[in-house]
């Protein structure tokens, strides 16, 4: 059993009190996060807000927010053998961001913009002028 927390929902109704996700994860439950993205209670899309929330409303450190976000998440949809964590023959949906650490990320998240992105192991694209992609991007004819 995963517990799927809902941070954004508590925030865009304005309600008092957030999921008490420390306590589950003290308790020895594993704690996923989501976004809950629909018009009527939640519209937020972006995760690293949910993990910010996550952090800072609910008690969860950075790296477990991430872990929340990621194999929690994939566990909790019976996913994880194909996503939710890097490793040979799983799905590799990687952001890289340019960051010293996770704690950055997640107390600067809305001033963090990706670096590079790839979908199922497939460079998608560089998202900062200037910056060079680690992997061969092919021959544009140019």
């Amino acid at each position: 059993v995963v517990a799927t927390l809902l941070p954004g929902t508590t925030f865009y109704l304005r309600k008092p009190g957030y999921a008490p996700a420390r306590s589950l994860i003290e308790a020895g439950l594993e704690v996923a996060i989501a976004t809950d993205r629909n018009p009527g209670s939640c519209t937020i899309e972006s995760m690293l807000f949910i993990m910010g929330l996550s952090v800072m409303q609910m008690g969860m450190t950075p790296l477990e927010a991430f872990r929340a976000a990621t194999h929690a998440g994939a566990k909790a949809l019976a996913r994880e053998d194909l996503c939710g964590s890097i490793e040979q023959g799983k799905r590799a949906d990687l952001i890289l961001w340019d960051v010293p650490d996770e704690e950055v990320l997640i107390h600067e998240f809305a001033n963090e913009v990706p670096r590079t992105v790839w979908t199922s192991g497939q460079f998608v694209s560089d998202l900062l002028p200037g910056i060079n992609s680690p992997v061969d991007e092919p021959d544009q004819g140019v």
